[in-house]
């Protein structure tokens, strides 16, 4: 009878996948009071709150919620996410070595993985902690950020508003200066400035630092004029400008 009935295979799809980017994101409490805000946890508020925090900073990472509704302005993709939390307080992370939190977010980016996410990004003290991410990316099978390159554009758009704002007719003329140069933000940041103004004042506390930094922006835009110092101060009793 199948055989006379010329029956053949077919595959049924009963859920239609969906074309849907996912991310993921790591978050963790501020404070210990914080914790308490989790039902779960609400009753360990008449606990001492030093036990406590320190007992949680050693949790496995937790699933806490999914982000949905979300679609990209340009490209019209949707897009969801998921929030992953480390049950440290940024005092117990910063007490400890860095070691300490690459473990639990690398825990947290397989667990990211499993649940589809392509990338990972690193919130509050998890990308303070360490360097910033790049350990936990080698050990990871999915993107890691930190969210810099957003603050770096964002620091930049702000600063051309502004300009625009205060009157500046050319803003390709002009000296720029950076606070805090050194840092990660701080460094993209000077090499875009130079980039577009030719003329940047670099500062951080450390000459270590602010030296290669001036020679690698020199080397990336010749012709550029910049200049470091370790402190802003205009005048004081001991030289700093360079």
């Amino acid at each position: 009878m199948v055989a006379r009935s010329e029956l053949e295979p077919r595959i049924t799809v009963l859920n239609e996948p969906r074309d849907v980017a996912r991310f993921a994101f790591v978050i963790h409490p501020l404070s210990v009071q914080y914790l308490f805000n989790h039902p779960q946890l609400k009753y360990l508020r008449f606990l001492p709150k030093r036990p406590i925090e320190r007992l949680m900073a050693n949790l496995r990472p937790l699933y806490l919620s999914r982000i949905t509704g979300v679609r990209s302005p340009a490209t019209g993709k949707e897009v969801e996410g998921y929030l992953i939390g480390l049950g440290a307080t940024p005092r117990e992370l910063m007490r400890r070595k860095p070691g300490f939190t690459y473990r639990r977010l690398i825990v947290a980016s397989r667990m990211a993985q499993q649940l589809g996410a392509q990338i990972m990004g690193l919130g509050a003290f998890t990308k303070v902690v360490g360097d910033a991410g790049i350990t936990v990316a080698y050990k990871s099978d999915i993107a890691i950020t930190s969210g810099n390159s957003l603050t770096v554009a964002a620091t930049l758009e702000a600063a051309k508003q502004a300009a625009i704002k205060m009157g500046v007719a050319d803003l390709t003329k002009g000296r720029g200066v950076v606070i805090g140069a050194t840092g990660s933000i701080g460094a993209v940041c000077s090499r875009l400035i130079a980039q577009a103004i030719g003329d940047v004042v670099l500062v951080a506390p450390r000459p270590e630092k602010l030296i290669p930094l001036k020679k690698a922006i020199e080397e990336e835009t010749p012709g550029a004029r910049v200049t470091i110092a370790t402190t802003p101060a205009p005048t004081c009793s001991t030289p700093t400008w360079w």
